[in-house]
């Protein structure tokens, strides 16, 4: 089957393929290839979607690398499909998805959609980037002053808390 990494069907072809992963790890590093290669795209850039599912499994594999989870061959795969994925990309992902420019200013009010979608570049970043990179800082410092509680915002406070950056360095 040939795939097009920009087609609206894509987040379909990922969903179906969470339904399939039944513990195989093939599945799971598929699914991560899918959402970076679709982020690469300027049409999904600010789509909530991709970005809250790339967050979940990037929570997923800090979460299989905790030192009280049991470590298993397929979360190093998980791991190293994501470094794989990352390398070629370290070079220009920053400036194009996380620059702290892009996020609203402070004094005009954003959607919550807004609000939840820089939660989960945000935590996205913090895993791909460090911990204090200057994205995630300048979001967490813009949803500090937003009121309203987001699902985005609620996942990058947990995972700010509970998990360390994932080991990308090569």
């Amino acid at each position: 089957m040939s795939q097009v990494p920009s087609h609206h069907l894509t987040l379909t072809l990922y969903r179906e393929w969470c339904k399939e992963d039944s513990g195989n790890s093939a599945p799971g590093r598929d699914r991560i290839r899918l959402l970076f290669e679709l982020l690469d795209y300027a049409a999904w850039r600010n789509d909530i979607r991709p970005w809250r599912s790339l967050s979940r499994e990037l929570t997923q594999c800090a979460a299989a690398l905790d030192p009280g989870a049991t470590s298993t061959t397929s979360t190093t795969a998980l791991v190293d499909s994501v470094q794989r994925a990352w390398t070629i990309r370290r070079d220009w992902w920053p400036a194009y998805h996380f620059s702290p420019a892009s996020l609203p200013r402070s004094t005009s009010v954003p959607s919550e959609e807004t609000v939840s979608l820089i939660g989960y570049k945000a935590t996205v970043a913090y895993f791909l980037l460090a911990a204090d990179n200057s994205y995630t800082q300048a979001a967490l410092t813009l949803v500090d002053d937003f009121v309203v509680k987001t699902k985005g915002v609620s996942q990058l406070k947990k995972v700010v808390r509970n998990w360390s950056t994932l080991p990308l360095d090569s």
